[in-house]
């Protein structure tokens, strides 16, 4: 449950960097609103780091960041949702190859970094 949590975490922090910076390119003439996109974007970029800090210790990079390829999946369907983006077909069976090799990634016994003294 915790690892789920924890890419849960990086999941949501990834895709919502990038949809707030995709809004800030749609709003650069209202400056209030912008104002308030580029904090929110800070903000979610320095939690991002924090995050990968936190990961960093805990699980071995090869193992826990090809899993956030599950983002590809989440940004297609955000994609078409939030801004109107074309269905393809070979871009949503190329995000399901990808969440598939993810899941088979998955499996792995060695997601635990080793403490070498």
């Amino acid at each position: 449950m915790r690892f789920l949590i924890i890419i849960l975490t990086g999941v949501v922090l990834n895709i919502s960097g990038v949809v707030v910076g995709k809004y800030i390119t749609f709003n650069f003439n209202y400056l209030g609103f912008l104002a308030v996109l580029l904090f929110f974007y800070a903000t979610i970029q320095v939690a991002r780091l924090a995050y990968w800090f936190y990961v960093g210790k805990k699980y071995q990079l090869s193992y826990i960041y090809p899993i956030l390829s599950i983002n590809y999946l989440f940004s297609f369907v955000l994609g078409i949702l939030l801004f109107n983006e074309i269905f393809l077909w070979h871009r949503l069976v190329g995000s399901l190859i990808i969440v598939t090799g993810v899941v088979i990634m998955s499996f792995s016994r060695n997601k635990r970094e080793e403490i070498r003294t």
